[in-house]
């Protein structure tokens, strides 16, 4: 059981501590990263191990997971390295041996044993090489190359090699990739009343400066911008910190023009082609954003968990049901992450999520 390899004496019923369901949330993180986990199972697990009062709720959400974060079993892919280790040794073996032999069997044949041992010479190459690939072994291009390709494949060789060293297939649809992103969602609070209020061209230039406002934030805080549909804007981020920060900084741009906005975060895995995203986490995202109030950044608790150790701070928002999704989503507040910002020109390449 779970709660045994993590610690917990006595009885499943008994209550956790805070303590205890920290330390579980950090043993999902480490399973987010080894990749045992997707983000959507680690954002509703997490929501579990926050909600968990006793032993067995939080057993449930470790559920199916190493105890220790690590597995015992080899990997297919050692399996698959020691049967080509094994085969290469055969190989070499045999290779080694029969020329000698046909070579030792010939010379026995004619010479009766009396004339010159001529198989030495041969016997000297083979051993040479035999030894060479006993302790080298395949070059590694040649055990990558060895996999199997499928027939009409468009990666080039080179790209397949870098894909097998990186652990992943290589992707089968030109162009289409599956990633894990940050995604901002902004829209204008009272849009329409205030479009009314000031008539269509004066609405015009302050959406156009707005907008340029929006631009300058996404440059400095190194974000993408995938669309904008009348006065809301979604945009993409590697890191779910600076989608953060980007979103209070264009909450504090909007009031400067006298306009308030809200805005809603929410990380996962898109289906990325050019600049457009698309998937689950994009209408997570979005219901996420509909649910924040004027001036306010609501994130998921998936974005709460991959920043935690930053000095951004947060409000419990409670829970909330997101139009056309199952269950309950924990939101959370953002307070004001104090301004800070890279200096100016400064656009460091912006973390990736693990």
């Amino acid at each position: 059981m779970v709660s045994e390899n993590l610690g917990w004496e006595g009885s499943s019923d008994l209550r956790v501590s805070d303590a205890e369901r920290q330390d579980a949330i950090q043993r999902l993180r480490a399973h987010l990263t080894d990749g045992r986990l997707s983000l959507e199972e680690f954002s509703d697990r997490v929501a579990e191990a926050h909600s968990a009062r006793t032993h067995r709720e939080l057993d449930h959400a470790l559920r199916e997971l190493p105890a220790d974060g690590g597995d015992d079993r080899s990997s297919p892919a050692s399996d698959v390295q020691g049967r080509r280790r094994r085969e290469d040794i055969r190989n070499c073996v045999a290779a080694f041996v029969m020329p000698n032999l046909v070579c030792t069997g010939i010379w026995a044949l004619t010479s009766h044993g009396h004339a010159y041992f001529w198989p030495g010479w041969v016997l000297f190459g083979t051993a040479l090489v035999f030894i060479k690939k006993i302790l080298h072994g395949r070059p590694e291009e040649e055990v990558v190359s060895s996999a199997h390709v499928p027939e009409g494949h468009t990666e080039s060789a080179p790209s397949a090699v870098s894909a097998a060293h990186q652990g992943r297939q290589p992707p089968e649809v030109p162009g289409f990739e599956r990633t894990v992103a940050t995604l901002l969602f902004v829209d204008i609070v009272g849009s329409t009343e205030r479009a009314a209020a000031l008539g269509d061209v004066r609405w015009r230039e302050l959406l156009d400066e707005y907008r340029a406002l929006c631009s300058k934030e996404l440059r400095h805080w190194c974000g993408r911008e995938v669309f904008t549909k009348g006065d809301e804007l979604v945009a993409a981020f590697d890191s779910p910190e600076r989608a953060i920060r980007c979103a209070c900084a264009l909450r504090d741009d909007a009031r400067s023009v006298g306009l308030r906005v809200r805005a809603g975060l929410h990380a996962g895995e898109v289906d990325r082609r050019a600049d457009d995203v698309s998937g689950i986490a994009v209408h997570t995202g979005q219901r996420v954003s509909a649910n924040a109030a004027r001036d306010e950044v609501l994130v998921s608790a998936t974005v709460k968990e991959l920043v935690a150790g930053s000095d951004i701070c947060f409000a419990d928002a409670g829970d909330h049901q997101l139009k056309g999704l199952s269950g309950s989503w924990h939101l959370y507040r953002v307070a004001d992450p104090g301004g800070q910002r890279p200096p100016a020109g400064d656009h460091v390449q912006a973390s990736s999520v693990e």
